[in-house]
């Protein structure tokens, strides 16, 4: 394995496994592997312990913050201490993940420089029903709403880049929603992903997992419906601001009031056979005679429409901007 990249494993009140699984990988991995004890307590001291006794470097964490504040504090440590590594591959403490699958993913990093690497599952046969809805469900959430094709949305394997770790480390999420907000934002930022086929493992029905169904689950909901609340309010501000200003233009502009020059001319430019087009009187300038429109006639709605529309095409876009930089404020 390459000694250029790191081992990240976020651990929680771990089972014995874990220690076996650090075995494992310290045979055959010379390089750094981090460990995070995410608040686990005094009872699991004495495993962390173990794995600090094989050469695996401990960070520590005094209460339980969750799983995305766990790789955020990795991050931080490895670009204090290990600044030269070209990125980490992050794994669950649960030995999940293969050996091979972890050099797959090592693999696919050195073919993909830069590049959001994911190992992704098949759920079949053998997958906990808990596991298999919630995976399905984010999914179809992702393509619907982002674009982004994945079977696996929650894979803990992942290759994550070292010149993302700034990104990584600025982006919103303590607990497992990180991982989803991890696919908007390389999404969002054009950051390349690339999948690579793993093996499905689980043990005891998934029973060790801290997965808590309805409050994480409510989390990743949040995390993925952020992006439609996100354009419901530039929809909704974008509406409010064209019915506003398009009734300002037929109240006070075209009602009683005279208009310029370019205003007459543009709106008498049309063909005069337009349907609702019928002027009833004119003003003098000094520039030349130009017919005006009258309260009660269909006119107004017609010369309102015809100068703002150009106007009201840019409005979405800046709307949608403008509401992107207050839910980033917000968040």
């Amino acid at each position: 394995m390459r000694e250029d990249y790191g081992i990240l494993m976020p651990a929680y009140r771990p089972e014995p496994v874990m220690v076996e699984y650090l075995k494992k990988l310290r045979d055959q991995w010379d390089g750094l592997i981090l460990l995070i004890d995410d608040g686990s307590g005094p009872d699991y001291r004495e495993q962390f312990q173990a794995a600090e006794r094989l050469g695996v470097v401990v960070c520590r964490q005094e209460k339980n913050r969750g799983k995305g504040a766990a790789i955020k504090l990795g991050l931080t440590w490895c670009q204090e201490h290990r600044p030269e590594l070209s990125g980490v591959v992050t794994v669950d403490c649960d030995g999940q993940h293969s050996l091979e699958d972890v050099e797959k993913v090592l693999a696919a990093m050195d073919r993909n420089p830069g590049s959001l690497i994911l190992g992704c599952r098949s759920f079949g046969e053998g997958t906990p029903v808990r596991s298999q809805i919630g995976n399905r469900m984010t999914s179809a959430a992702m393509r619907i709403f982002y674009g982004i094709s994945l079977e696996d949305t929650q894979t803990g394997l992942r290759g994550l880049p070292a010149s993302w770790f700034p990104g990584l480390l600025s982006l919103s999420g303590e607990r497992y929603e990180y991982e989803l907000n991890m696919l908007i934002a390389a999404r969002r930022e054009g950051i390349p992903m690339a999948t690579v086929p793993i093996r499905t493992v689980y043990f005891n029905e998934n029973e060790g997992s801290h997965y808590r169904t309805v409050r994480d689950s409510l989390r990743i909901m949040q995390a993925i419906c952020r992006g439609l609340i996100q354009y419901g309010l530039s929809s909704a501000l974008s509406a409010l601001v064209d019915v506003s200003i398009y009734a300002v233009l037929v109240k006070f502009v075209f009602v009683g009031a005279l208009l310029s020059e370019l205003s007459c001319q543009s709106a008498y430019s049309l063909p005069q056979s337009l349907p609702g087009f019928s002027p009833r009187w004119s003003i003098t300038t000094a520039t030349g005679s130009f017919p005006m429109c009258r309260t009660g006639d269909y006119s107004p709605h017609l010369c309102a429409t015809i100068l703002y529309g150009p106007f009201s095409s840019f409005l979405p876009l800046a709307w949608y901007g403008w509401s992107a930089g207050i839910w980033g404020l917000m968040n």
